[in-house]
């Protein structure tokens, strides 16, 4: 049985409903199993967005992990649940160039450590 039929939140059992929609919503709720199977679902397809970022696939790895993260922690925020996925490439997209930017600063910082002569003076 899938996992809509067994805990619909919508109360229409005679009207099926997507089953990541359900996920969400039971998710939000608290439900530890909803979101594994939620994080189960998601984890593949954050991974695909990922490794269509970057090379190495060790990072794109990490940046799944993040992304998705992110995606558990902002469920509530989710305006409509049926778009999900939108959202999840949305966030694996905006974590990757938050990395880029984190890694930009790292570089210059290292360029021209605080305790060095400036150039410019």
């Amino acid at each position: 049985m899938p996992y809509c039929e067994a805990r619909c939140l919508r109360g229409a059992p005679d009207s099926p409903c997507p089953e990541d929609e359900c996920l969400v919503l039971q998710a939000r709720q608290g439900d530890a199993e909803a979101r594994e199977r939620l994080f189960s679902l998601l984890a593949p397809c954050v991974l695909q967005h990922a490794r269509r970022l970057c090379a190495a696939d060790g990072i794109a790895q990490d940046l799944a992990q993040a992304a998705l993260v992110l995606v558990l922690e902002h469920l509530s925020e989710l305006r409509r649940p049926d778009r999900l996925g939108g959202g999840v490439k949305r966030i694996v997209i905006n974590t990757y160039r938050m990395e880029e930017r984190r890694h930009a600063a790292r570089a210059q910082a290292e360029q021209f450590p605080p305790d060095a002569e400036s150039p410019f003076c």
